[in-house]
């Protein structure tokens, strides 16, 4: 997506662009220069999929009917569809980590993971920074500190991983669910009301650091939670009562 006249961005940066469509979505992050770099997030196969695409009405149909706005934002998008490389997503969990204390996984090697968290270089800086403090703790004990830290932090790579897969779905499916859009607004209600007893799933990976594994616990706890809220008598019209907040809150401290 081309900067405007003025080489500014033509769409806010201070907010995520994204254009969610059931199994597909497409997203634009800006750059320095004033340009959004897009992706698209397409099937390989099926009716929407990159192989159903063979001719530029193909690509048309594509952008005239999921995407019409982006139309006049990149006017040669049919050229970047052609000469920009399609690949795979993937993500790696794997076990154990380790070889005695000889060899040691860490970062992606370990558990290379779909970037719809932003929380891939982090996790890998995080698996250092805790090695080396067990390290420092032992007294440099390897044959100690390897196997019981491989055991222990694989269940903070395999739950990054569902994380990460997990935020992918709530992007592409969930984005334009009213019912999705209103249960964030309740949380984040419930959260600004009481900070020390509802931390929302999104906050409690990106902003603290509480083991991965734990925030994906906590998070399906809460989903419990909200499941009982979202049902209850005229949601949509009372979300922002004091009654839904304290059935939050109750909720939360009967559902472990």
């Amino acid at each position: 997506m081309f900067p405007d006249e003025n080489g500014k961005h033509k769409k806010h940066v201070e907010t995520f662009q994204i254009w969610p469509i059931l199994e597909f979505m497409m997203i634009a992050l800006p750059n320095p220069d004033g340009t959004f770099t897009c992706t698209l997030f397409y099937p390989w196969e099926g009716k929407e999929s990159f192989s159903a695409i063979k001719t530029d009405q193909d690509i048309d149909r594509i952008f005239e009917t999921h995407f019409p706005d982006l139309i006049s934002l990149i006017p040669d998008y049919k050229e970047q569809y052609k000469n920009n490389a399609s690949s795979t997503l993937m993500y790696v969990k794997c076990g154990p980590w380790n070889y005695k204390s000889d060899v040691l996984l860490l970062g992606d090697a370990a558990h290379a993971i779909v970037p719809f968290y932003g929380q891939g270089m982090n996790a890998g800086f995080e698996d250092c920074r805790i090695l080396w403090d067990k390290l420092e703790e032992s007294n440099w004990d390897f044959d100690k500190v390897i196997p019981a830290f491989a055991k222990e932090r694989q269940k903070d790579g395999h739950a990054i991983a569902d994380l990460a897969m997990r935020n992918f779905v709530e992007m592409r499916d969930l984005t334009a669910d009213p019912d999705f859009l209103l249960r964030k607004k309740i949380e984040k209600k419930v959260h600004l009301h009481s900070p020390d007893k509802w931390v929302p799933l999104y906050s409690n990976v990106t902003f603290t650091d509480v083991p991965y594994h734990i925030a994906w616990n906590e998070g399906i706890r809460q989903d419990k939670v909200m499941e009982q809220v979202m049902s209850m008598p005229n949601i949509h019209e009372n979300w922002d009562s004091e009654e839904v907040l304290m059935q939050v809150l109750k909720l939360n401290e009967e559902i472990k």
